[in-house]
């Protein structure tokens, strides 16, 4: 990357029309960094645990979301909690509730996950669907090479409890 010194100027490269000085271009850094252009409080938003055909009316013990949401990129944060879930609730499951939808399909982090049966499988893993506002989660197996596999509202107990953390481009 080239540098430019105190006072010079960057020109085309015929070299005689003069295209910008160091004092614009400081001028034009200093108007992209202005902050109050990308406003950056936590704000909150409230998930929902839901399956595809019944979503369920469960009872939480905890149900929390915060986000940030800078320039188009979405840092969120939650906690679901249940204390009874609702026995109607029936279909592949979800988390629900985000504040935007994703531009692209990307992966989240699960931490504590409690109250979620995998049937021999290994890892509990979620995902953020292209144009989304929903975190599928998926059983798989990497050692033995399974396949991805829904997490069916069978395999979710009343005692429940996931952390999700993810980042992701809003549409």
């Amino acid at each position: 990357m080239a540098r430019l010194k105190k006072g010079s100027n960057i020109r085309k490269s015929t070299g005689l029309e003069e295209i910008a000085t160091q004092q614009y271009l400081n001028s034009l850094s200093n108007q992209l960094l202005d902050k109050s252009d990308y406003p950056s409080s936590v704000k909150s938003f409230i998930p929902r645990l839901e399956a595809v055909n019944t979503p369920g009316n469960h009872t939480y013990t905890k149900r929390w979301g915060e986000y940030i949401e800078f320039a188009g990129i979405v840092i969120f944060n939650l906690q679901i909690m249940l204390s009874k879930k609702d026995t109607a609730m029936n279909g592949n499951t979800f988390i629900t509730g985000l504040p935007y939808t994703s531009k692209h399909t990307t992966g989240v982090v699960l931490a504590k996950p409690k109250g979620t049966i995998t049937d021999g499988y290994e890892q509990l893993s979620a995902t953020i669907g292209k144009k989304q506002n929903r975190i599928w989660f998926y059983k798989n197996s990497p050692r033995t090479g399974s396949n991805y596999s829904s997490i069916p509202s069978s395999a979710i107990s009343s005692d429940f409890e996931i952390v999700v953390f993810g980042v992701y481009l809003k549409e």
